[in-house]
């Protein structure tokens, strides 16, 4: 059997935005140097996508154009973000002979609906001001990108997202009568 030994390994896209991407759900896998392998009968590699924190651990199998499917990590995005770890297992030796030292991010930014949880990812997700949603795509708000919030450099939310500041309070609640007021 030949086969060479990556030096490293490209994902792509970098990190995944669900808005950003169609179905099926896919991410490309490329091999610095290019991964020469002969596979035996029934041998397969497979991505892995780990996160130790919600204990899981999913395995999807690299096609032969270096993809693999990334729907069942999807489904198990049930917050705005999902940090993993990437590897590249074979199922005839049973090792898991690649690990990628950055996390994978898969990003689901619709699934929040305060304007401070959605700018808190780094310029990934932003805040549609006149829609009230929370998008990886600033072209699908009303008004375009003008209207797109998101946290720059060191932004938090507060000098982001819109809020309502209260007016000064009022003491005097009465009115005498026959007195006209402007309010």
């Amino acid at each position: 059997q030949k086969y060479s030994s990556p030096d490293s390994v490209t994902l792509e896209p970098s990190e995944f935005v669900l808005e950003l991407e169609s179905i099926p759900y896919q991410i490309s896998v490329e091999f610095t140097p290019p991964l020469t392998i002969s596979k035996l009968s029934g041998e397969e590699y497979f991505c892995v996508f780990t996160n130790e924190d919600k204990n899981i651990e999913i395995k999807s199998i690299i096609d032969d154009n270096n993809y693999c499917s990334v729907t069942e990590v999807i489904s198990k995005l049930d917050d705005i973000s999902l940090s993993t770890t990437f590897g590249v297992f074979n199922n005839r030796t049973n090792v898991q002979f690649i690990t990628v030292d950055e996390e994978y991010i898969f990003y689901n930014c619709s699934s929040v609906s305060k304007c401070s949880e959605c700018v808190m990812t780094n310029g990934v997700c932003g805040w549609c001001q006149l829609d009230f949603t929370c998008t990886g795509d600033n072209s699908t708000c009303t008004g375009g990108s003008d209207n797109w919030l998101t946290i720059l450099n060191d932004e938090t939310y507060l000098d982001t997202c819109p809020l309502l500041v209260p007016n000064s309070p009022v003491t005097d609640y009465t009115q005498p009568v026959d007195v006209k007021k402007n309010l």
